[in-house]
């Protein structure tokens, strides 16, 4: 996955989450200028990169309220149902890793799982019995000659939900047909399985791991911070962008 050999990267976990929280978490973490991978599951939510047009995607106002959330980087955007995805994100030494790779990686953590997936080349998706069931995203800088990375596997989808907050402007417009999920393929694995699946996919691809089990309290004060100042900022939400 990575070009580098024994990236020393401290390991994060963030699970049932608001996802406001752990987009801060995530800005946090990439502020410190060192590697880390972070692995969450997030409340509902419609969550999309910075590039992504808010009114273009998002039912705003919608009965159900579900947020926008923005993260780091870039691609979207994607309905997460409550516990819906497994999250995945990171900063690694820029230019060490692609959409390809990232995809690889995926493919990997979850042949761990006894489930096959392909990647589709141009689209950064993997697909499970023809649905997709993941995306990446890359290239985002953070300084420090580090970048942004960020992977999903799509645990479960609630596609009524889903129509009533999200919009689609590529492809078919029916989720249905292009989206499914891991428990469709594998109905028995468990968050902590795929958890073990990626940190032994990302020790097997030369990265020494530090598992961090209890954020320290600057971290949670700066997490703190950023959620409020930035993710849950209207500006950032409507516009990817916030004057700090």
């Amino acid at each position: 996955m990575i070009q580098e050999t024994s990236l020393n990267t401290e390991v994060y976990t963030q699970y049932n989450v608001d996802p406001f929280k752990q987009c801060a978490l995530e800005k946090t973490l990439c502020e410190s200028g060192r590697p880390f991978f972070l692995c969450s599951t997030l409340g509902e939510a419609v969550i999309a990169g910075l590039d992504i047009d808010y009114s273009s995607h998002y039912i705003e106002g919608n009965d159900l309220e579900i947020p926008f959330v923005r993260y780091m980087g870039t691609g979207g955007p994607v309905y997460v149902s409550q516990e819906g995805i497994f999250k995945m994100s990171g900063v690694v030494p820029k230019g060490s890793v692609d959409n390809t790779s990232l995809c690889n990686f995926l493919i990997k953590v979850m042949a761990r799982l006894g489930v096959t997936g392909t990647h589709v080349e141009g689209t950064n998706d993997v697909l499970v019995n023809g649905k997709k069931l993941s995306g990446v995203t890359c290239g985002t800088g953070v300084g420090n000659g580090l970048e942004f990375v960020g992977m999903f596997i799509s645990l479960h989808v609630d596609f009524d939900r889903a129509d009533k907050s999200m919009r689609l402007t590529k492809h078919d417009g029916d989720l249905r047909k292009r989206a499914g999920s891991l428990k469709e393929a594998a109905p028995d694995v468990t968050v902590e399985q795929i958890y073990s699946a990626v940190i032994a996919e990302l020790s097997s691809s030369n990265f020494s791991i530090t598992e961090i089990e209890q954020i320290n309290q600057t971290i949670q004060d700066d997490v703190e911070r950023n959620e409020s100042r930035i993710f849950r900022n209207d500006s950032f939400i409507k516009n990817g962008y916030v004057d700090t």
